[in-house]
């Protein structure tokens, strides 16, 4: 078919930083990104893994891996752990030793894979391993496509499974659809959790980040927590809470956006110092920092905000310096081979109804 590439054109589309350090800092250089946390492709598969220690091997490799290559440039890569939550014993020993190694987050899924949601009462001594590492809990969520379940296992372990159920039953004929909400509902479930079930106040000295959710939805949701506990406080089954959900986030957490997410920008007295630009390279949504600048510029937010929103937040997180090299210019000219598409291909391809072609 017309549509089949070459293996020249394969090998120049591959993502080669994505597992090689020296080219990641080169796509860095051109997106404009100074510093970045590498994150795990596979956050939606090790949850699944039946064998305690055979997830405790796995997070570990994985870790390995991931600290030898942020050696490459320890300034400007860094990494997230992740962390076998099969059993709080792994758990604690693996946050102990990745933070020796210099790991500013341990990463987890907020989903009940065989029974184990992470905010379990089972759990609480990891998360006093993250006190005591001073670690950022870092909250991923994730499309719930289910090709790693065990055979037989029936029972519903995210909401955002019962949104692809809906979706394919529905007879939607596109799967990629549940990504519209799949990634906000998990994440939503998790931040309404530990806001109102008094996390934050059981472990003062945690701070948290939520990945990949975008942040539209958090003003609303979190007013809604609000509005809930002033209405339902006296019919909890647990201790009052000290501050309201919201001040709660706001001392304790912050939550990524990205470059053409345009309502931070028009409420930064909301999302001033909770706000983090993620890229999300390599993903094929992914996007440079110049598309985020563009964005904050055309609402007129502040300059100062801008500063926040694209490091200075995610530096007082993670507790981290700015780098020697800072990125100032833009790559405007990347020499392409003949066969790369025309930019008038490139927005064709964009159009609404455009799809790719088949012959």
């Amino acid at each position: 078919p017309k549509t089949t590439l070459t293996q020249e054109q394969v090998a120049y589309l591959d993502h080669a930083g994505s597992y090689e350090p020296k080219p990641r800092l080169r796509d860095l250089d051109v997106q404009g990104i100074d510093q970045v946390i590498i994150i795990p492709t596979e956050i939606d598969i090790y949850p699944w893994l039946e064998d305690a220690l055979g997830a405790k091997a796995f997070c570990r490799a994985y870790n390995e891996w991931a600290y030898e290559y942020t050696r490459e440039n320890p300034e400007r890569l860094f990494f997230a752990a992740l962390i076998p939550m099969q059993h709080p014993d792994y758990a604690i020993e693996e946050i102990r030793r990745v933070a020796a190694l210099g790991c500013r987050v341990a990463l987890v899924r907020p989903m009940d894979a065989m029974g184990n949601y992470p905010l379990q009462p089972k759990y609480e001594p990891v998360w006093d391993a993250l006190e005591e590492t001073g670690m950022v809990y870092g909250m991923h969520p994730f499309p719930a496509f289910g090709s790693s379940k065990p055979s037989g296992y029936s029972e519903q372990y995210s909401g955002a499974e019962l949104i692809r159920r809906t979706v394919a039953t529905a007879g939607l004929p596109h799967s990629f659809l549940t990504n519209v909400q799949n990634f906000q509902a998990e994440a939503a479930l998790w931040v309404t959790v530990v806001l109102m079930s008094g996390f934050f106040e059981r472990h003062p000295k945690i701070n948290a980040a939520v990945f990949e959710a975008s942040s539209t939805w958090l003003s609303f949701l979190i007013d809604e927590c609000d509005k809930a506990y002033k209405l339902y406080r006296n019919e909890r089954r647990l201790p009052p809470l000290k501050k309201l959900p919201s001040e709660t986030f706001f001392e304790h957490c912050m939550t990524g956006f990205e470059g053409d997410e345009a309502p931070p920008a028009r409420l930064p007295e909301f999302y001033g110092d909770i706000l983090c630009w993620s890229s999300d390279v390599y993903h094929h949504d992914g996007d440079d920092v110049w598309r985020a600048i563009e964005t904050m510029q055309k609402y007129n937010l502040p300059k100062e905000d801008q500063a926040k929103f694209l490091g200075a937040n995610a530096r007082r997180l993670y507790k981290v310096q700015a780098p020697a090299k800072i990125v100032r210019e833009r790559v405007t000219e990347i020499e392409r081979p003949d066969w790369w598409p025309t930019d008038e291909e490139v927005q064709a391809s964009l159009r609404p109804e455009a799809a790719v072609r088949r012959s």
